[in-house]
């Protein structure tokens, strides 16, 4: 961290330091904004809401099924066809880095990712994985 302080110029962003854009990435710098769709109507973005309730209030105010990562919980709320996925972080609660926040909301954050499957007719099929203790748990096997 105190290497980053010291540098005299602004560090480059991952896409530039990665060349992300000339390997044929597509990269999205407006979290507010930016979202991807997954098969027929499954919006992959960053997250707006941060209440206890939040997959539920992504899709009231989206009207569609909504994936998230920003409260770095794990949460799903479905209604009928349609669902909310908040689907966790990857990251060292420990790490200084993010001393930002207090330790009480630290201790609610969870380890997490999901498999999304699209069939053919472009319906989508979640599976959330929590990450607990150094492992998870995967179709059928732990890593």
């Amino acid at each position: 961290m105190a290497d980053m302080q010291k540098a005299k110029t602004p560090l480059q962003s991952p896409a530039e330091a990665l060349n992300l854009d000339s390997r044929g990435f597509n990269v999205y710098t407006h979290w507010e904004q930016d979202y991807v769709t997954l098969g027929k109507h499954l919006d992959l973005m960053h997250g707006q809401y941060f209440n206890v309730h939040s997959a539920k209030k992504h899709i009231d105010t989206y009207r569609g099924s909504i994936m998230y990562a920003h409260t770095h919980r794990i949460q799903t709320y479905i209604e009928g066809s349609t669902g909310g996925f908040n689907i966790g972080w990857g990251g060292d609660i420990s790490s200084p880095l993010f001393n930002y926040m207090p330790r009480g909301t630290k201790k609610q954050w969870m380890n997490g990712f999901a498999v999304v499957t699209i069939d053919n007719n472009g319906e989508y099929y979640v599976t959330q994985v929590y990450h607990h203790n150094g492992k998870f748990r995967y179709n059928g096997k732990f890593y």
